[in-house]
């Protein structure tokens, strides 16, 4: 069995202190160190988050190995559990960590997360599914995550298709647009370019899940139209999927968020774990990293699709065109589609 390296600080939450001895029972646990080598390696990230939300220790400990190395998570499997010690922080502190250790080049499977709040009441659903008490389903929860951390492997596609979704209106203004337009001379494989319209996709309804599951086993949804005849299509035939993110207020535009929306009708009829996402976020002036962990608390948290090793490309620019102006454009382009090439054969 491959072994994991453990990344986690001395201050523990109770919940993981009477956990991680039973772990090392069944799992090859070795706790990693400041000066660890971490690539090509199975990692597990435990975040014990103080009463403000933030693990101290771990965080300074990734500053630390990001500036002796920018890639020190390069072709490493990464997963994470996150403690806390009442009922918030658990996702951010996920998205957060998941941004910056996948900039280093960490992989991250779909669905890396088990997540503790401090009473686990998060965990209710599951252990009354299991019919076993909270810790327990902790414990169980973690178990089955790094058995997946353990087994995961990536398998070549010869031939990936990859398909890119925006909203934009004005394709010679947008600066997003600009850059992928840049990216794509360097693509060496087939893709596809949806342009989600104004008033074409409405948001999710909120159905049962019965509803919902219903809909899925017959190829619809409560809305219909676009999304169904197209857009949900296209994603089941994409290997890949490359989102084109304008900075709307340090969020995703609301067209694309309502496609991400209604994606649990494609969740519920089979699993997404073999799709990669990448994305080419600009901002005016700030904030590209805010857009970045919405998507992936969305997509590599929530609905499961994979995260590859960098998966985005992010830079500023205000006006009109003045992405191209910038003296690292072409080369990042370049570079980031080069990358995309030898990524999307991997899933």
């Amino acid at each position: 069995m491959k072994k994991i390296l453990l990344i986690r600080g001395d201050a523990l939450s109770p919940y993981y202190q009477a956990l991680e001895g039973e772990l090392s029972t069944s799992f090859p646990l070795v706790r990693g160190t400041r000066e660890g080598y971490y690539r090509q390696a199975r990692v597990l990230i435990v975040l014990n988050l103080n009463n403000i939300g933030k693990d101290f220790e771990v965080l300074e400990m990734l500053s630390h190995l990001k500036e002796r190395n920018s890639e020190a998570f390069r072709g490493s499997f990464c997963a994470l559990v996150v403690f806390s010690k009442g009922a918030l922080f658990t996702k951010e502190a996920a998205r957060e960590v998941v941004f910056l250790i996948n900039e280093m080049g960490g992989i991250f499977f779909g669905a890396p997360l088990v997540e503790a709040l401090g009473d686990l009441e998060n965990l209710k659903k599951w252990s009354h599914k299991l019919e076993i008490t909270l810790e327990e389903t902790l414990k169980a929860r973690v178990v089955a995550l790094l058995e997946r951390l353990v087994k995961v492997e990536l398998q070549w596609i010869a031939h990936p298709r990859l398909l890119v979704l925006h909203a934009d209106r004005d394709l010679d203004r947008s600066n997003t647009h600009l850059y992928f337009k840049e990216v794509s001379r360097s693509f060496e494989f087939e893709y596809k370019v949806i342009h989600v319209e104004d008033g074409t996709v409405m948001d999710c309804r909120g159905c049962s899940f019965k509803t919902c599951s219903y809909y899925a086993e017959n190829n619809s949804c409560f809305y219909g139209g676009v999304m169904v005849k197209e857009i949900l299509p296209a994603i089941e035939e994409a290997d890949a999927i490359l989102w084109l993110l304008p900075n709307y207020n340090d969020a995703i535009s609301a067209k694309l968020m309502a496609v991400i929306n209604r994606l649990g009708v494609l969740f519920k009829k089979h699993p997404l774990m073999d799709k990669n996402i990448f994305a080419i976020a600009v901002s005016g002036n700030s904030g590209s990293d805010s857009v970045l962990k919405q998507l992936i608390g969305a997509l590599n948290i929530n609905k499961g699709y994979r995260l590859p090793p960098r998966f985005s490309l992010h830079s500023i620019a205000n006006d009109a065109g003045e992405i191209a102006q910038r003296k690292d454009f072409a080369g990042s382009a370049r570079a980031f589609g080069e990358h995309m090439n030898r990524e999307v054969h991997w899933k």
